[in-house]
């Protein structure tokens, strides 16, 4: 049950992290819409957002390497993505 809380710590410590990062980058994470916007080429808009369920989203689909292609790291936020998941990865499970 420990390591269940650890994991859990680990994904909402990285949450805390990005959104330290959204605050001196907001661009640094995009997610997009489910609401089709005209003038956009796939009708699909793209938002920066700094909100805190998005950012554990962001955080829980980065750790445990499930994304589902709607939110992607972008400038300053790769190398920290690709931490996060290399932890992910590297956790010991009992």
């Amino acid at each position: 049950m420990g390591g269940v809380a650890a994991y859990l710590l680990i994904g909402l410590t990285w949450a805390f992290g990005y959104k330290l990062l959204m605050q001196e980058r907001p661009d640094a994470i995009y997610f997009q819409s489910s609401f089709a916007f005209a003038g956009t080429p796939t009708g699909l808009a793209t938002i920066p957002t700094g909100e805190p369920s998005r950012l554990i989203y962001f955080s829980f689909a980065t750790l445990t390497s499930v994304s589902y292609g709607d939110a992607y790291p972008y400038i300053g936020c790769t190398v920290l993505a690709m931490a996060e998941a290399l932890i992910g990865q590297l956790y010991p499970r009992s």
